[in-house]
C-alpha cells in the first residue's frame, strides 16, 4: 500500500537545510579571522595598561619628591604600583618586564635628575 502525504505536513526540505549550512559558513568565514586576533590584541592592551599605571606611580613619586625632597627609584615605583589580575612585573637594570603568556613587554626607566620627572618608555612589546 502507499502511503498518502498529507497536505499539512510541516518540515524542512534539503534545500533550506543546505541555505543555512551555506550561510552559516560564510558567516564563520568573515567572523574567524577577526577573532584570531583579538588575544594578541588584549595582551598588548594589558600591557600598555601596566605601563601606563607605572607611569602614574612615576608622576605621583615624582610630585611627592619635589614637595618632601623623598627621593625614589625604580624600585620605590614598582613597589607603589598596584597590579590586578595576577599581573606581576619585574626589573633588572632599571629594565621592567612584564610576561603575558608566550610574549614579553619591556620598558626602560630613567632616573629623574632634579626636578625632571623620571621617565618610563617602551623598549619592546609582541
Amino acid at each position: 500500500m502507499k502511503s498518502k502525504q498529507k497536505k499539512n505536513e510541516k518540515g524542512f526540505t534539503l534545500i533550506e537545510l543546505i541555505m543555512v549550512i551555506v550561510i552559516i559558513g560564510i558567516i564563520s568565514a568573515v567572523a574567524i579571522p577577526k577573532f584570531v586576533g583579538l588575544s594578541t590584541s588584549a595582551r598588548l592592551s594589558a600591557a600598555r595598561g601596566i605601563g601606563a599605571a607605572l607611569s602614574g606611580t612615576i608622576q605621583a613619586e615624582h610630585a611627592d619628591f619635589l614637595i618632601n625632597a623623598d627621593a625614589y627609584d625604580v624600585a620605590e615605583v614598582i613597589a607603589g604600583t598596584t597590579l590586578s589580575g595576577g599581573a606581576s612585573v619585574s626589573n633588572v637594570g632599571n629594565v621592567i618586564t612584564y610576561v603575558s603568556g608566550p610574549d614579553t613587554f619591556t620598558w626602560t626607566y630613567t632616573a629623574n635628575a632634579g626636578d625632571t620627572t623620571a621617565t618610563l618608555a617602551e623598549t619592546s612589546g609582541f
